[in-house]
């Protein structure tokens, strides 16, 4: 009875370790399993084509094949994503710019702004350059012209001495000079429809305003006399040049008076041409009237170049200086009436346009007020006898009348 009771525990014991034993190993095998599972939801290519093997009978080469193909789509993915974030990382990225507000601008950035002009000489600059188009159009036009003319006449040399053989040289070259002319002609016509128009102002009187639709009439009116000069003169020297029965005195008369004609349809093409230049005048005349109320006036040269000039220009062109001397004549101060400025600003450069020339020394001149200057010298410093107020802001050298130093 005490063996058995003995072996009892001991039996309970083992069964005891073996419900412990067994509860650690499914413990231990139940955590390897979710471990595992964790690890292979996306199996590699490799364990793929492992399972792959195992499972199917896929040959050996197409498993390779299919690693092969699994491995380069895992490079292009990896590849695509590198690209990605190089793409992130190196290229910034571009907003759109927009134009900042007056608040969003620092108080320490200095915006630019476009240099103004303090040549009170400027306000010409602009009718100027329109009246130097026109004329250098209008000159274009001339020269093309008077070649036109001195084309009328050619071939009065070295032609022959026989009468039909001369009429006949001379009808066979004015038809071909008639052709050059139609052309020439055609040419300066095109030219007249786009003349820029010189500088007329809004308030332009009608005799100003019709003076270049006169030009411009008289041009054609002194094409179209030609173009007649020529046919008639064709004319008469067809007459003797094609005469197959002998030359007759009727032959000879109706000939001569052709050529006649044909020689006052081109004085009235020369005449046409030069009324151009009364044109001119009027314009001329017009545009320095309308232009005066804003005190900008034209000087026309000789060939029609015009040069500007203010009011204040010409006032001062006209006045003359005051001298006033110390009681030992050997300091003097030099003043002058004018409003024009000492300096200019222009594109950005300030230049001295005022100043006073004793022979070749040139002394700054200071502002009394608005409307005069004066400028201070020693006869130690100026031994010079007279000196003269020069100015150069609207690009001429202006002189005033010299002054005369008390030494």
């Amino acid at each position: 009875m005490q063996r058995g009771f003995i072996q009892i525990p001991i039996l309970i014991a083992i069964i005891i370790g073996i419900v412990a034993i067994g509860g650690t190993g499914y413990f231990a095998y139940e955590v390897g399993k979710t471990s595992q599972n964790l690890s292979t939801k996306e199996p590699t290519a490799e364990s793929q084509a492992t399972t792959t093997a195992n499972v199917t009978t896929t040959t050996s080469t197409e498993v390779e094949k299919k690693n092969t193909d699994n491995k380069d789509s895992i490079i292009g993915s990896l590849q695509k994503q590198v690209s990605d974030l190089t793409k992130k990382v190196s290229t910034p990225k571009i907003e759109e710019s927009k134009t900042p507000s007056a608040t969003e601008i620092p108080k320490s950035i200095v915006i630019p702004t476009a240099s103004v002009s303090t040549n009170p000489a400027a306000k010409c600059l602009d009718p100027k350059k329109k009246w130097d188009d026109f004329v250098k159009s209008i000159n274009e036009i001339n020269i093309k012209y008077l070649s036109l003319q001195s084309s009328y006449s050619q071939g009065t040399t070295n032609t022959p001495d026989e009468t039909v053989a001369y009429f006949s040289y001379k009808y066979n070259l004015s038809l071909s000079a008639k052709a050059k002319f139609l052309s020439d002609a055609g040419n300066i016509k095109k030219m007249l429809e786009t003349i820029p128009s010189p500088p007329l102002p809004e308030t332009i009187s009608p005799t100003t305003y019709s003076s270049v639709t006169q030009m411009k009439t008289n041009y054609l009116n002194s094409l179209d006399y030609m173009e007649s000069a020529y046919d008639i003169k064709l004319s008469g020297f067809k007459i003797i040049a094609e005469d197959e029965n002998g030359i007759s005195q009727s032959d000879i008369q109706s000939a001569t008076a052709l050529l006649n004609d044909s020689f006052k349809k081109y004085e009235s093409s020369v005449n046409e041409f030069t009324k151009n230049r009364t044109a001119m005048t009027f314009l001329k005349s017009g545009m320095n009237t309308e232009h005066s109320p804003s005190g900008c006036y034209f000087t026309f040269g000789a060939d029609n170049t015009v040069r500007t000039t203010i009011k204040e220009e010409q006032d001062f062109s006209q006045t003359q200086p005051s001298v006033s001397a110390n009681s030992k004549y050997t300091q003097a101060t030099v003043a002058l009436s004018t409003n024009l400025p000492i300096e200019i600003t222009e594109s950005g450069k300030t230049t001295t346009v005022l100043q006073l020339k004793c022979a070749e020394k040139i002394i700054g001149v200071q502002r009394t007020n608005q409307a005069s200057i004066y400028v201070e010298v020693s006869k130690v410093l100026i031994p010079e006898h007279q000196c003269v107020f020069t100015y150069s802001g609207g690009g001429n050298t202006i002189s005033s009348l010299t002054a005369t130093l008390p030494w």
